[in-house]
């Protein structure tokens, strides 16, 4: 009797879920796109919601600036006769806000939420509260035939022009989730992980926080692994970093190489903001050692258990945690099954869109907008992006 009243109140749950459209606009960067977008269709697949697409109509201002803006995305919640505007901020500069997206959506989430920052942006703006925190992605290839669906610009046949060269890079760069989740099984060849990129200008603090890293890593020769800079100009690369040079890889190396070690280290992005290593991390079920994620709302990022393990800070500290962690297998092996279940319980791509789909369905009445697919008509005062992590 239980399950199958169980079973009526999901059943019910899914039809009146299913009254919810999400319209995916052709905006931001597809890498960037393409978490959320996986997360509302596997949605969408198990009749939850309906999952929409549209274009902005070009020649507007807002969407000039919004179709160039890779870490800006546009959807639209709707539900009977409500409808409104919600957006996706992937600043890495938790202080940057796209003032006009901000102004036109209901819902504003943003990756790098700094609740602290954003009162320093805002002040006492009553948008403040339109503003939450919101799981971070990474690069996914999405199913084929999902790619022929997305909107505009992102579908892999636009037109007379056929398949688009952007897509077929993001193709080749990516793999699904499945593939990830897959190496979660890979055999351990090495001790550590730790590949970052060298910024040729405008980064030099960070390049020096990462330098010095390194610099500690390699005084010990007993630890097999990948550890050092890459980039995509070696000559470019000063002399005092240039010894700390490793060969630049294909994203699906860095992931397998990755996977195929014991511990792999997180190190925070440009701004402090939380970086793609995070996700991709957990999704692969590596155990993890590394720096503190500073965001106001990054509580709700790690478990418990898991905060012990992003505390590093010094070079010297999170080389002494990677040591202590190689001398216990049993530990890691531990920290590998319970941040890969963490990842698909909390911050996988259905989890995310679960999590956004609850907040828009409780985010009271909706602002009714006469023109639903020409909402842009007047001028932009958005924030340039920061730095991609």
């Amino acid at each position: 009797m239980a399950i199958g009243m169980l079973t009526m109140r999901l059943i019910n749950r899914a039809a009146k879920n299913s009254e919810v459209e999400v319209v995916c606009y052709d905006t931001g960067n597809l890498e960037f796109l393409s978490y959320y977008a996986q997360g509302f269709q596997e949605l969408a697949l198990t009749g939850q919601l309906r999952l929409g697409r549209a274009s902005l109509p070009d020649g507007t201002p807002l969407a000039d600036s919004l179709t160039s803006d890779k870490a800006l995305l546009l959807f639209e919640y709707v539900r009977g006769e409500e409808r409104f505007f919600f957006c996706i901020d992937g600043y890495d500069d938790p202080c940057c806000v796209h003032h006009d997206a901000l102004s036109r959506c209901k819902m504003y989430f943003k990756v790098n939420y700094d609740e602290s920052a954003l009162k320093g942006v805002l002040g006492a703006s009553p948008l403040l509260a339109r503003i939450r925190p919101v799981n971070p992605p990474f690069p996914l290839r999405l199913p084929l035939k999902m790619q022929f669906q997305l909107p505009g610009r992102y579908r892999v046949l636009n037109g007379r022009r056929g398949v688009q060269r952007s897509v077929v890079g993001y193709q080749r760069r990516n793999r699904s989730l499945r593939w990830m989740r897959d190496l979660r099984h890979a055999r351990k060849r090495y001790d550590v992980y730790l590949a970052l990129a060298y910024y040729r200008s405008g980064q030099e603090e960070i390049n020096e926080q990462r330098l010095r890293l390194f610099e500690a890593f390699h005084r010990y020769s007993d630890m097999s692994g990948r550890v050092g800079f890459f980039a995509a100009t070696p000559s470019a690369v000063p002399g005092a970093y240039r010894r700390y040079l490793i060969p630049q890889t294909s994203r699906v190396n860095h992931l397998r190489l990755m996977a195929e070690s014991s511990v792999s280290v997180y190190v925070r992005g440009v701004d402090d903001c939380i970086s793609f290593k995070f996700g991709e991390q957990l999704a692969m079920g590596a155990a993890v050692i590394g720096h503190p994620i500073d965001a106001s709302a990054a509580a709700r990022l790690l478990s418990g258990d898991m905060r012990a393990h992003y505390a590093f800070e010094a070079p010297e500290a999170v080389v002494d945690g990677v040591r202590q962690l190689l001398a216990e297998p049993g530990r890691i092996r531990a920290m590998q099954s319970a941040n890969a279940c963490w990842f698909d319980q909390k911050l996988s791509p259905q989890a995310t869109a679960q999590d956004i789909v609850a907040a828009l369905c409780l985010a009271g009445s909706a602002v009714h907008l006469p023109a639903r697919r020409g909402p842009f008509a007047d001028g932009c005062t958005g924030a340039e992006p920061a730095s991609s992590a």
